[in-house]
C-alpha cells in the first residue's frame, strides 16, 4: 500500500516536530553546567538560580506564541521563534568569551536566559500545534506523548554530551568543566 503525498508530508512534519521538541528540551540541561557558570563568572548561588528561573519564566509565557500561532499560523510563528532564539543563543554563547564583562552583569545574562526561554516556547508551540492539527483526533494522545517524550528526554542526552565532551577529570568539579568548548578546538 503506497502512502499518498499528504501522509508523507504529515510524517515529515512529525519528524521536524520531534527534532524541534528535542532541541527545545535542551534548556532543561541548565543544572549540568550551572556550577561552571557560577565558577567562571564568579556568580552567587542566587544569581545562578536567577538565570535558571528566567528560562522557566520565558517558557511560562507560552500563551503569547499560542495566540500568535492562532492568528498568523505555523510558518510566521516559526520565523519569530528563529528571529528571537538565534541571536539570543549567540549572545549566551558569546558570554564565555567575555567573562570579565559578564561577571558583574548577571542581570544582563538573566535577560538573555529569559529571551532564550521565550524564543524556545515559539518552537515548542509550532511543533505541538501543527502535529496535533495534522493527525486525526484519535491519534492526538499518541502524537502529544511522542512529542513530549522527545522534549522531556532530550536533557539527559544533552547532559551526557556535556559530561562526555566538555569535562575532564572529576566532572562535577566546575574547574574541570569546559562549557566554552575551548578544549574541543
Amino acid at each position: 500500500m503506497a502512502l499518498d503525498k499528504i501522509t508523507i508530508l504529515k510524517f515529515v512534519g512529525l519528524l521536524v516536530g520531534l527534532l524541534a521538541k528535542f532541541t527545545t528540551g535542551s534548556i532543561f540541561v541548565f543544572s549540568a553546567y550551572q556550577d561552571a557558570i557560577k565558577y567562571n563568572f564568579n556568580y552567587t548561588q542566587t544569581e545562578v538560580e536567577l538565570l535558571s528561573s528566567m528560562l522557566n519564566v520565558g517558557l511560562g509565557v507560552g500563551f503569547i506564541p499560542g495566540m500568535f500561532y492562532d492568528r498568523f499560523g505555523p510558518a510566521l510563528t516559526s520565523g519569530v521563534g528563529i528571529v528571537l532564539s538565534v541571536p539570543i543563543y549567540l549572545l549566551i554563547w558569546s558570554t564565555v568569551k567575555f567573562t570579565e564583562f559578564y561577571s558583574s552583569r548577571a542581570w544582563l545574562m538573566s535577560l538573555y536566559f529569559l529571551m532564550a526561554g521565550f524564543g524556545s516556547v515559539f518552537t515548542y508551540m509550532v511543533a505541538l500545534n501543527t502535529n496535533v492539527i495534522n493527525f486525526s483526533d484519535r491519534h492526538t494522545g499518541k502524537i502529544i506523548g511522542l512529542l513530549n517524550a522527545f522534549f522531556a528526554g532530550s536533557p539527559s542526552v544533552f547532559a551526557t554530551v556535556f559530561y562526555r565532551f566538555f569535562t575532564s577529570g572529576v566532572s562535577t568539579d566546575p574547574a574541570n568543566q569546559d562549557f566554552a568548548g575551548e578544549r574541543l578546538c
